[in-house]
């Protein structure tokens, strides 16, 4: 299975040292809107982002706090 690295990115990155294997890109972007909202109730600047890569190190996507859905604030 892939592995892929959760990065927080908020003015300073924040790397994602272990990652998680998961099946797919989609699985990968269920965990990284997840991941956002959960960041989002403690985290109030909507700027910061989570940036995922894969292995390779290569940017698959990025989910923005201010995207997370069902944000609770």
């Amino acid at each position: 299975m892939p592995r892929y690295f959760f990065h927080v990115i908020d003015g300073q990155k924040f790397r994602d040292p272990r990652g998680l294997e998961l099946t797919d890109d989609d699985k990968a972007r269920e965990h990284a809107r997840a991941y956002a909202r959960t960041i989002s109730r403690f985290h109030r600047d909507p700027s910061t982002t989570v940036n995922v890569t894969n292995d390779g190190g290569a940017e698959i996507f990025r989910v923005s706090l201010h995207d997370a859905p069902n944000r609770n604030r």
